[in-house]
């Protein structure tokens, strides 16, 4: 009986934004964090040094706010040092 074979999963787009970028060194990093919480994150906006984050839902924005903000504002950081703060909203 043959064993089954998983593949690699694919890498996502990058765009060259600094979301994308910073998901890629969170993807890079977490992956099992990533699948579950961070790849449903869309960029809403950037002003100065703010990112603006959509969630799909307010559970998942709540949740993704108290464990794992630190994580995203490290990862923007390592792409643009001059982003302050991520807000991630529903």
């Amino acid at each position: 009986m043959p064993l089954p074979v998983k593949t690699a999963p694919q890498p996502e787009p990058c765009d060259g934004s600094l979301w994308s970028l910073a998901r890629g060194v969170l993807r890079s990093e977490q992956p099992g964090r990533y699948g579950a919480w961070i790849a449903a994150l869309e960029a809403q906006e950037r002003a100065g040094g703010r990112l603006v984050l959509r969630a799909p839902s307010a559970f998942h924005a709540s949740y993704v706010a108290t464990h794992l903000l630190p994580d995203l504002l490290a990862a923007c950081r390592v792409v643009d040092a001059g982003i302050d703060e991520v807000l991630v909203l529903s």
